[in-house]
This record gives structure tokens, C-alpha cells and sequence, in this order.
């Protein structure tokens, strides 16, 4: 609300930046992806990498397995991490060793944590404080409850190397599927022509592609953020543009960031917002010395 924002390079430290320009503090670790809220409104989630790993993998004659070990950190206000998790000790503690070892060839990026979004209600399906986690490599979707160390739910597709997702309430979470295979680490191969918004509905444990977007032509192999709107629109940001697009799939504009004749700067993890969310320091202008 001061006007400063928080922002990492990607795979780097997590850093709080004055609305003037100053760096306030930089929190030195291996940060990566989201940057999310706390219902609380006084830390933000982040994923990044466990240093030291909080698990070895593959103990045994020829010894540990290579691993990124992806978790995700609450982090308060003054750059302090309070409390960090790791990804990998979540699935196995919940009985999921065979989606770490048993699935497809291994990698050390085995589970590329990609969001950690906490939810912000309670209702007969969540807590408020239960934590949406998507780690792509896995193409797997999980509800995380902290409180008690439980996986509440976990699908694994039909969305094939997800990003983001999000609770709409009433026991339904949207997934951007990015629905590639990939064959190496950045670039894929395309089984469907496009990307799609999935919808996970725990109350019937079942899953509908809510919307491919053919429209908006986005065939993306990674990236990719969405945020459903009040009026039943769909802002995405695919990492090239940033889109409003119509619950039928059309779309209603977008934007991109030019810093050439021929070329357009990436976009990632961009924001909607209303004008009511936006703070009154950034409308009133930006006084700095």
C-alpha cells in the first residue's frame, strides 16, 4: 500500500523495491515464479528452492539422487522468512512416493513448483490458509493443508504442464493448462492445437475443459496466468500479451509491450485490477526527491 513492490529476476533473490526507486531489502535465496498473498495480507508465498534439500532421494549403494528440491517460503513484510516447506517432503510424507520416482524418466527438476497460492475462505470445501500448489513437471494440481501436513487433494491431468491455479469458490479450482509434452526443458510438442482453462470441481471429483483458446491463439509451452473476472471474462497474460477474453472465448482486447520496430518485451505474472484496488498513493502520483 506504500507504493513499493516485491519482485525477483525469476531464479533469484526476492527483492522490496521503495515506490521512489530504493531498494529496501533483498532476501537472498533462490526465489522463482508467483508472488502471492496471505489472507492475512501481512506475508506473501513464494516458491523456491530448499537450501539445504530438506529430503535425499535414492538413498542407497550408488547414493542420493540429484534433486531441485522446490518448496515455497512465507515471507514477511521486512524480507524474513518465517516458515518454509518442501514440495517433494509434502508429496512423500502424504504417500506419494510413486508420482516422484515412478513416473517417466527421472530429472533433477522433478517438480518445477510453478504457484503456491494460499486460499482466502473457508467454506464446506477449503480453509482459509490451505495452499494451491502446482508443480508443472508432475502435470499434477494439489491442495496442501499446513495445519496439519495433509494433501486434501491431487490430480494429475488431463491439463498437461500446468500454470497457475486458482480457487473460484464453492469447491471449484481453474487450472491454465499449458497441454504439452514436453521434450526438453524449453520446448515441447503440441497434442492438442491449443492451450485451455480447466476446472477441477471437488464436490464431484470431475474435471471440464472450460475453455480452449483457440480464439486468443494461445499455444504456449510454458508461462501462462489467468484470472477469472466478476462479469465471467478471463484476463490472461501468456507471456507475450496480456488478454481480456469473453466467457465464449473471443477476444475483447490485447496488449503488448513494445521495445522495438520488430520486438516485444516479455510479460510475466502480470496483474488485473480494478480501481478500487488500486492504492491511493500510486492515484495521487509519485512525489520522490
Amino acid at each position: 500500500d506504500d507504493g513499493g513492490i516485491l519482485v525477483t529476476s525469476g531464479e533469484g533473490p526476492l527483492t522490496r523495491i521503495g515506490r521512489c526507486s530504493s531498494v529496501e531489502w533483498v532476501a537472498d535465496r533462490h526465489f522463482h515464479h508467483s508472488i502471492e498473498w496471505t489472507p492475512d495480507g501481512e506475508h506473501v508465498l513464494v516458491p523456491h528452492v530448499m537450501d539445504p534439500p530438506a529430503v535425499t532421494l535414492g538413498l542407497g549403494p550408488e547414493g542420493p539422487l540429484p534433486l531441485r528440491d522446490d518448496g515455497f517460503a512465507r515471507v514477511d513484510l521486512d524480507g524474513e522468512i518465517v516458515e518454509e516447506w518442501s514440495l517433494t517432503d509434502i508429496l512423500l510424507d502424504n504417500g506419494y512416493r510413486g508420482l516422484l520416482y515412478g513416473v517417466g524418466l527421472y530429472e533433477t527438476d522433478r517438480t518445477h513448483l510453478n504457484d503456491a497460492e494460499a486460499v482466502g475462505v473457508d467454506d464446506a470445501f477449503v480453509e482459509a490458509g490451505d495452499i494451491m500448489l502446482s508443480p508443472r513437471n508432475l502435470s499434477t494440481v494439489l491442495l496442501y493443508r499446513p495445519r496439519t501436513n495433509e494433501v486434501v487433494w491431487l490430480q494429475t491431468g488431463p491439463w498437461l504442464n500446468q500454470h497457475d491455479v486458482d480457487y473460484l469458490g464453492n469447491g471449484e479450482f481453474s487450472i491454465f493448462g499449458n497441454d504439452v509434452v514436453r521434450m526438453t526443458p524449453d520446448k515441447g510438442r503440441r497434442i492438442t492445437p491449443y492451450s485451455a482453462i480447466w476446472i477441477y470441481d471437488m464436490k464431484t471429483d470431475s474435471v471440464r475443459r472450460a475453455l480452449e483458446l483457440e480464439d486468443a491463439d494461445i499455444a504456449i509451452p510454458s508461462q501462462g496466468l489467468h484470472t477469472w473476472l466478476e462479469n465471467g471474462d478471463i484476463f490472461i497474460d501468456d507471456a507475450r500479451r496480456l488478454l481480456r477474453v469473453a466467457p465464449d472465448g473471443a477476444v475483447r482486447w490485447e496488449y503488448t509491450s513494445p521495445v522495438g520496430d520488430d520486438q516485444i518485451g516479455a510479460l510475466h505474472w502480470a496483474r488485473y485490477l480494478r480501481r478500487d484496488q488500486i492504492p491511493e498513493v500510486l492515484l495521487n502520483g509519485r512525489e520522490c526527491p
